[in-house]
């Protein structure tokens, strides 16, 4: 949460960690270690070899073609979206919640968001959607056909097998504050958001020093 007014995106930030996009293709074609293969074997590990493949193919085939596509539009259209000349916003006295999960920390991010004359912060929309283009149609949605939106954003649920127990625990909406790292989870396919794509934790593990707690936090993911 920082404190100004919005009007930025970063569309640039559309391409995966490299050492994530490493770790995935080595799943792929290798598998977990012989241990993981012993927990995972009621799982199916061929199946979820396989699903992370379809990920990585609907990546480097679709989503990053079309990102740039979307990023190359905004750099067209909507040039003004850099932080320079008239358009600069100054941001200033930043809020950053640091916490262990499942702490309320997204409760009390909301809550500040509320503020909106001392406060800005990202909503679902510039997380999931970095593109002004995007954006300004989705928003033109939400004022003229609110339905259509909501259309759209049960939809997207759907497509990432957000339940209702899941949104019932953590209410998503397009329009509504959310944190930060669901970017990083989403397009770099690093912090907890990328744990939906890619459920390995021995990858994990391997680069994060993680204390008891988290890792358990992990697993249970």
């Amino acid at each position: 949460v920082s404190q100004g007014s919005h009007n930025s995106t970063e569309a640039s930030l559309f391409l995966p960690s490299t050492t994530a996009a490493r770790d995935r293709w080595s799943f792929v074609w290798q598998g977990s270690s012989q241990q993981q293969k012993q927990q995972r074997q009621g799982q199916g590990q061929l199946r979820l070899r396989l699903r992370v493949l379809a990920h990585l193919l609907w990546t480097y085939s679709v989503t990053a073609p079309v990102a740039a596509w979307l990023w190359l539009t905004d750099e067209i259209l909507f040039s003004g979206y850099h932080l320079s000349g008239s358009n600069a916003v100054l941001l200033e006295d930043a809020v950053i919640i640091l916490s262990v999960p499942r702490a309320g920390t997204t409760s009390f991010h909301r809550a500040l968001a509320l503020d909106k004359q001392r406060f800005v912060t990202p909503c679902m929309l510039d997380l999931y959607f970095p593109f002004c283009c995007i954006q300004t149609i989705l928003k033109l949605l939400a004022r003229n056909f609110p339905q259509t939106l909501h259309t759209v954003e049960q939809f997207l649920k759907r497509c990432h097998n957000i339940t209702e127990e899941v949104d019932a625990r953590h209410p998503v909406q397009l329009l509504g504050a959310d944190a930060d790292d669901i970017l990083l989870g989403e397009w770099h396919w690093v912090s907890t958001g990328s744990v939906r794509t890619f459920p390995v934790p021995e990858y994990y593990l391997k680069h994060y020093r993680l204390c008891g707690t988290e890792a358990r936090s992990l697993l249970l993911h």
